[in-house]
């Protein structure tokens, strides 16, 4: 029968040498090894499982060489070939089960996360107990107007509906701008610009995303009549600056948030286009961090509660 031409060569100077012709190992020792190397697919981690095949990689060889000093065959490929085999099923079991949890994850929480933080917990970027930073945010807020007394007037169940269809169309906009939305505080939103996500300029990504949502608004506007339910107005406030972004709560119940002056003003601020006139005003800090395009008005110092007095300007769409 065909015999390979190492183990002719070697057979041939075994010969010359008066020490007999080289011989296969035994079918039980040859299965044994087989059964060792198949071995690696149980259990451990990839890492171990790797660092096993590389010393069975060089144990066989060990074993390899000595057989062949003792006139034996050991066959080196079936045995290697049935740890790497293992060793790579292995890793596609797992890789499968790690693509599964992921998937599962996103669907079980995108409805609860927003998408920014959910793909940085994902990624490991985000670990529950990290400690803030202190980083520079777009702060945004925005609610609707009168939003109570309407809602006083309707049946509960359409005053659900009306939300989460205001929500899932600004969520969908601040998304597209690089945002996060950070909470829904009854009918309003607090949304950040620069966290977990850096932007070139927060402030820019913010001022458009707020025009934006005026556009989808009147969309939304004409749906509602459609169907009978009042038209809404909303009233967005915008400032920037530092503010301190991470985890914030217990062991067992936190959110991503961020907290600070920044986040104050912003809130605050988010009063003053009804009083002012204009559907969104921004604090000085934003107009300037975008240039004071000509679009936004300077409507001077105003008076914001539990602050001095703060300059701010009123978008004219």
């Amino acid at each position: 029968h065909f015999v390979a031409g190492i183990t002719l060569q070697a057979q041939m100077l075994r010969s010359l040498l008066n020490a007999g012709l080289v011989q296969a190992v035994s079918p039980a020792t040859m299965f044994a090894l087989i059964l060792v190397a198949a071995a690696l697919c149980v259990g451990r981690g990839i890492t171990i499982k790797v660092l096993l095949l590389c010393l069975l990689t060089l144990g066989v060889g060990l074993l390899s060489l000595l057989a062949l000093i003792n006139s034996v065959r050991l066959p080196v490929a079936a045995t290697l070939g049935t740890g790497i085999f293992a060793v790579s099923w292995s890793a596609a079991l797992a890789g499968r089960a790690h693509w599964l949890e992921k998937r599962h994850l996103l669907q079980t929480f995108s409805g609860y996360v927003s998408p920014p933080v959910l793909k940085d917990i994902l990624s490991g970027e985000l670990v529950a107990g990290q400690a803030g930073k202190r980083l520079h945010v777009c702060v945004v807020f925005s609610d609707i107007r009168d939003f109570t007394t309407m809602a006083e007037r309707m049946p509960a169940d359409l005053v659900v509906k009306m939300l989460n269809a205001f929500f899932g169309r600004m969520s969908e906009i601040v998304h597209r701008h690089g945002g996060l939305v950070d909470k829904f505080t009854g009918d309003g939103m607090m949304i950040l610009f620069g966290a977990p996500q850096v932007l070139a300029c927060a402030e820019e990504n913010a001022l458009a995303a707020a025009g934006e949502m005026l556009l989808a608004l009147e969309e939304l506007n004409l749906d509602f009549a459609a169907t009978g339910l009042a038209k809404i107005g909303i009233g967005i406030g915008l400032h920037s600056g530092e503010a301190v972004v991470g985890h914030l709560g217990s062991d067992e119940r936190h959110e991503y948030t961020a907290i600070g002056d920044t986040v104050n003003v912003a809130a605050r601020v988010c009063g003053l286009p009804k009083v002012l006139g204009y559907p969104i005003v921004c604090t000085e800090a934003v107009a300037v961090a975008v240039g004071s395009p000509t679009y936004l008005i300077d409507k001077g110092m105003q008076s914001i509660k539990g602050r001095s007095d703060i300059r701010v300007y009123g978008w004219d769409p």
